[in-house]
């Protein structure tokens, strides 16, 4: 599997346009799992599903290296990195591994 299957799982997950802020969701306005809090810059309500790819791309998959792991691991990381953070993730995969977190 490759970033284009793993992608599609995850915003598969994620869903479409949602406010969930009355709820306790601090990230607010959210399509696709990106949401209005980490992406300032980003108009979340006009966001295409082709942009979200880009951003998971660069933000999520590129900087943390994803590709690097075996495919067994990319997805578990990739989604790990998406909703806990690339830094939460990273301590995770170290401590799964029996690694100084």
């Amino acid at each position: 599997m490759g970033f284009e299957q793993l992608v599609d799982t995850v915003i598969g997950f994620e869903g479409g346009l949602t406010d969930d802020s009355k709820l306790g969701d601090k990230g607010g306005v959210t399509k696709y799992g990106i949401d209005a809090t980490s992406h300032p810059g980003v108009d979340i309500k006009n966001l295409t599903l082709a942009q979200a790819k880009q951003i998971y791309f660069k933000e999520y998959w590129l900087k943390n290296e994803c590709e690097i792991l075996p495919q067994d691991l990319q997805f578990a990381y990739f989604d790990c990195c998406v909703n806990q953070g690339p830094g939460r993730a990273k301590k995770l995969m170290q401590t799964a591994f029996g690694l100084k977190a």
